[in-house]
């Protein structure tokens, strides 16, 4: 028995699927992007890399959004904004201070 209620708004399963995959396709073209340009500025000169760093900026936004457009249809519009606020974040590892 489908106790599940149907609502307009909502996509039916094949739709559904498909936008999600679609939205992981982008996702993944924007890593790809990303790991491109972080390649790309160590084969350019050192006064171009300034360059490089601001076209990296196209798939790290594009990426949060796409984040966040993944997690509104799976979840909910506040875990969308929260994990699309997570991506701006960057995963630091702070350096090992020495014993001695």
């Amino acid at each position: 028995m489908n106790t599940h209620t149907h609502d307009e708004s909502e996509l039916l399963p094949g739709e559904h699927i498909r936008t999600v995959a679609k939205l992981q396709k982008a996702l993944l073209i924007c890593i790809l992007l990303y790991f491109i340009a972080i390649v790309a500025q160590f084969a350019v000169p050192e006064q171009t890399r300034i360059f490089v760093g601001i076209a990296a900026l196209i798939p790290i936004l594009t990426g949060t959004v796409v984040v966040f457009m993944l997690a509104t249809t799976l979840y909910s519009t506040v875990l969308g904004v929260f994990l699309g606020l997570l991506t701006l974040s960057p995963v630091y590892k702070p350096p090992r201070r020495a014993l001695i």
